[in-house]
């Protein structure tokens, strides 16, 4: 059973599953997932591990780009980054702020991300930037 998903991108590729948690809201697409964590959170491998598991499962064995839309604020502990880079088939991430990121201001993923990183303020720009990512061949 699947759907067009609740966030309107463009082609409206069809909405394989959701995951939530009392973290996170988790949305898996075909080849790209997007996370809305919740308000005031602390990200960390401990209180995330269930959801990285069953989505990386989920996925599979194929490419696939990491959307965080960031509609609430909230932290991410640095450690947590060596995670991400130990994550298979991930070929970037885009973090979106819908209101706009202040580009003064340090952006840790940028330097701890050992993958394509990109800053949106649209979430469908962020989306056509994964599916052009997805679209080139491996180094």
């Amino acid at each position: 059973m699947t759907s067009e998903g609740p966030h309107n991108l463009p082609g409206a590729p069809p909405l394989l599953r959701t995951i939530e948690s009392a973290v996170a809201k988790v949305w898996l697409y075909e080849n790209v997932v997007i996370t809305e964590v919740e308000q005031g959170v602390k990200i960390n491998y401990k209180n995330t591990f269930d959801l990285l598991v069953k989505g990386v499962n989920y996925i599979d064995y194929k490419p696939w780009v990491y959307i965080s839309h960031r509609i609430h604020p909230y932290e991410i502990d640095p450690k947590f980054f060596k995670y991400i880079n130990l994550i298979p088939f991930l070929k970037g991430v885009a973090i979106v702020y819908p209101g706009g990121f202040d580009a003064s201001l340090p952006l840790i993923e940028k330097e701890a991300i050992k993958r394509k990183v990109a800053v949106f303020d649209d979430l469908g720009e962020a989306y056509l930037w994964a599916q052009e990512l997805l679209k080139k061949p491996k180094k």
